[in-house]
């Protein structure tokens, strides 16, 4: 039987990680907000597209996270689960969770309101829990897999390898939003604010708003 050179196999796969890593989700998403071009809020005119920088305020109530319970305005939560198949094993996302409240950027004293009904995110993984042989899940951690229809459990009443991690937005922390800028005043919004215009930011047509914590 002929095998394959492994002059042949050690560059497919540096090729196939080298992919891997410039083009997953959160890579691009990464790439096109540093491409972007950055403005101030104050220096928007209505339907710039560019990118803004600033701390996060909120609008109303936080949500709570669902692993760590921080208040927060938005978060995102990968479950994955090991798999074992002969020899080798791998990581396979079983949830994949994000969810992002509608909040405000401030620089320099003016304000933008994010809009996150079509967004896409990349937020800063800070909380890392297994669970696992010898090491059952919490009872906050399996009632968010079963939330999600899933279970720390397989058949057989034995443990599954499972890896949580969570990352959260915060008030007052600094993040990149990239969308369509649009000037609105407080009371077209119905909102309190202690400038009476704001800047709206939304998605472009089929291109979402674009946020990242990575700063």
């Amino acid at each position: 039987m002929n095998f394959l050179s492994p002059y042949v196999i050690i560059p497919i796969i540096i090729l196939i990680i080298i992919w891997g890593y410039f083009f997953n989700e959160e890579t691009r998403i990464k790439r096109k907000i540093k491409r972007a071009p950055q403005k101030l809020i104050a220096n928007f005119k209505d339907n710039d597209k560019a990118k803004i920088k600033g701390q996060i305020c909120e609008i109303d109530k936080p949500l709570t996270s669902p692993l760590s319970n921080r208040e927060c305005i938005g978060y995102h939560v990968i479950v994955q689960q090991k798999k074992r198949s002969g020899d080798t094993s791998s990581w396979d996302t079983i949830i994949n969770d994000t969810i992002i409240k509608d909040f405000i950027v401030s620089d320099k004293g003016l304000n933008a309101i994010v809009r996150t009904n079509h967004v896409k995110s990349v937020i800063v993984k800070d909380q890392k829990l297994q669970s696992g042989f010898l090491n059952d899940a919490t009872p906050q951690l399996e009632s968010f897999l079963r939330k999600h229809g899933k279970e720390s459990e397989g058949l057989l009443g034995f443990n599954k390898t499972l890896r949580y991690k969570e990352g959260i937005l915060e008030k007052g922390e600094l993040v990149s939003v990239l969308g369509k800028g649009t000037w609105k005043t407080t009371d077209e919004l119905n909102i309190k604010l202690s400038t009476k215009k704001v800047l709206e930011i939304t998605s472009d047509e089929n291109d979402p708003v674009y946020i990242c914590d990575h700063n």
